[in-house]
This record gives structure tokens, sequence and C-alpha cells, in this order.
């Protein structure tokens, strides 16, 4: 399981509630963790959840992306490098 670091990117609360837990970026070297109505997740995944940049990463992946897209993702990549919530 992952470690959250500085609580949830969207309010910096670092406690999860029975109605509104706190969900991780299931994305390689991501440390995303949002509150589920915070980032407005209506179902949480039994399975693997991903942050928007980390899902639109592995979509990219899937396909042939520009290169203005690959700068994008570049962009995110800069971000968490200095732990900032990017989404």
């Amino acid at each position: 399981e992952k470690q959250m670091i500085g609580g949830c990117c969207v309010c910096s609360d670092d406690t999860g509630y029975s109605n509104n837990p706190l969900v991780y970026c299931d994305g390689p070297g991501c440390q995303v963790a949002v509150h589920q109505a915070c980032y407005g997740i209506v179902n949480i995944p039994e399975d693997s959840w991903f942050c928007r940049p980390c899902e639109y990463k592995q979509q990219a992946s899937k396909t042939n992306i520009s290169t203005d897209s690959e700068r994008i993702v570049k962009k995110f990549n800069f971000a968490r490098k200095y732990d900032q919530c990017i989404f």
C-alpha cells in the first residue's frame, strides 16, 4: 500500500472518512492521494485507480502520440519530481 505524502492533493486534509475515503493513484511513481469527493470520483474501482495525468499517460502509451502530447506528459513528470500535485 502506498504512503501518502502531504494529504489530499485538493484539500490537504490527511484523514480519510468512511463516506469520503482517500484514494491513491496506482500510477508508477505517482504519489497523488485525493478524497473521493474532492476529485469527483463517482465510483472507486475495485482494481486500479489512476489520476488524470497517469490515466492520460496510459492512454497515450497505447496509441501514437504527437510531440505536443509528449511535452504535456513531460511537464506532469517534472511537476511530480518536485512533489507538486498536478491533476
